[in-house]
């Protein structure tokens, strides 16, 4: 369902929707947008907010399937569609509790390909890592099945990073997927006390339903483990 005010000039081949509302199950999106250029080849101009604060209803309305892990999201950016590519530029968001920006694309030919750089300001990792649960009931991270269909060139980074309760910071990850082989890496970050950290994670996608085959690889160096220690808030200090 939903509301706006619109207005169409043919001769100019330009249709304008101001103050729109739009609702669909779990998520709601207002804003303005431009259709121009109607007599060739038109564009899609706009400036929208979208809110999902039931992420995994919204994305199955869509025909996406996300992990249990994912609760609710809001998105504002400045849209331009034309052909089978779409830009968002100017993004500001949340994913649950992380707030992020930055700018992305999305084409469809000659492969669905998603392109982003996100700047993220501090993400805990814990609520989204796998829990011990019966093999019938597990959900994993990633969205496998959408991962399968599309290529995926992404860079992202984070001023703080918590993961198994270890702060990271000033961590930059580039990730890559393309006919199902992914990439993560080279993964850089400033350890607590001193120290950093350098990684890489390599995976394939194979079966039917997928399932990733990975290794991962990871230094540290230069680290003061009591200061790490004192940082994770353990019991024990090393």
């Amino acid at each position: 369902s939903g509301t706006g005010n619109v207005s169409f000039n043919l001769h100019d081949g330009l249709l304008k929707s101001e103050k729109t509302n739009l609702s669909f199950p779990g998520a709601a999106i207002r804003g303005n947008a431009v259709l121009s250029d109607l007599n060739s080849t038109p564009l899609l101009s706009a400036d929208l907010e979208i809110s999902a604060t039931h992420l995994r209803r919204a994305a199955a309305s869509l025909g996406f399937a996300l992990p249990a892990t994912f609760a609710s999201a809001k998105l504002r950016s400045r849209i331009r569609m034309r052909n089978n590519e779409i830009s968002l530029e100017d993004i500001k968001g949340s994913l649950d509790a992380s707030s992020f920006s930055g700018t992305a694309q999305w084409r469809t030919l000659p492969r669905r390909e998603l392109r982003a750089d996100l700047k993220f300001d501090h993400v805990d990792l814990a609520p989204y890592l796998p829990r011990e649960e019966k093999k019938e009931t597990r959900s994993s991270l990633l969205p496998l099945d959408f991962l399968k269909n599309h290529d995926l060139n992404i860079m992202l980074r984070a001023t703080r990073l918590d993961l198994f309760s270890t702060p990271l910071r000033n961590v930059s990850i580039p990730l890559s997927l393309s006919g199902g082989f992914l990439n993560i890496g080279d993964i850089t970050a400033s350890l607590a006390g001193g120290g950093s950290l350098r990684g890489a994670f390599h995976g394939r996608l194979e079966g039917s339903p997928p399932e990733l085959n990975s290794r991962f690889q990871l230094l540290l160096t230069g680290v003061d483990a009591l200061a790490l220690s004192k940082a994770r808030k353990q019991d024990t200090l090393l």
